[in-house]
């Protein structure tokens, strides 16, 4: 288990490791995605096993709550395409989450014998190498190659909306500064709320 923990952690430091300038696909949130999602799939298979390992079962409820998976498919491997979140902190929670819910798990039951299904959850980790982890991505990614949340717009889109957000923010604040002249501002001592109101209707 411990191996297997520490190849993840390496995956996800990669990850983050890799330049952060902006591109019109944002690479590092798809390897995420597939990230949360292959632990994900471990954590849903064995969740009854790892439910009563655990101190609080709220713990996996949390990862379920963040990857929207439905009340009434929770105990299942709800299918993922079209529904994983874009926001990379997120996806960091659900990483974290389920590596430490794994480290939980281990620490309650190493020492255990007979629970079948933490012997099957054992087997199936101590063959995952870090190549073996790798090539599981690739071809979750090659199976499901859009796990991206329909409706989302791409950074990019983003970006150029907050441009064009601000420069009519701008270009409002100038039409309001402009729209009471210097010139017709009353004295100081009659700048009382009804005088400037009048003055910027009969501005208008």
């Amino acid at each position: 288990m411990d191996e297997f923990i520490k190849n993840n952690y390496f995956i996800l430091d990669i990850i983050k490791r890799k330049a952060t300038k902006q591109e019109i696909v944002e690479h590092n949130i798809i390897e995420k995605q597939y990230l949360a999602y292959y632990l994900y799939r471990i954590l849903c298979k064995y969740e009854k096993m790892i439910s009563n390992s655990i101190s609080s079962r709220q713990k996996i409820i949390d990862i379920y709550t963040i990857l929207r998976i439905p009340e009434n498919y929770q105990g299942t491997c709800y299918p993922m395409a079209h529904k994983m979140t874009y926001n990379e902190q997120l996806l960091d929670v659900v990483i974290l989450g389920v590596l430490d819910i794994l480290k939980e798990v281990d620490a309650n039951l190493n020492q255990s014998f007979g629970n079948k299904q933490y012997e099957e959850l054992m087997e199936f980790i101590n063959e995952k190498t870090l190549e073996e982890i790798l090539i599981n991505l690739k071809v979750l990614q090659r199976t499901f190659p859009n796990l991206g949340v329909t409706g989302v717009k791409p950074f990019l889109y983003e970006f150029f909306e907050q441009q064009n957000q601000l420069a009519s923010q701008q270009q409002a604040n100038q039409m309001n500064a402009e729209s009471v002249p210097v010139e017709e501002l009353p004295p100081p001592g009659q700048a009382n709320g009804n005088v400037i109101f009048n003055n910027i209707n009969g501005s208008a």
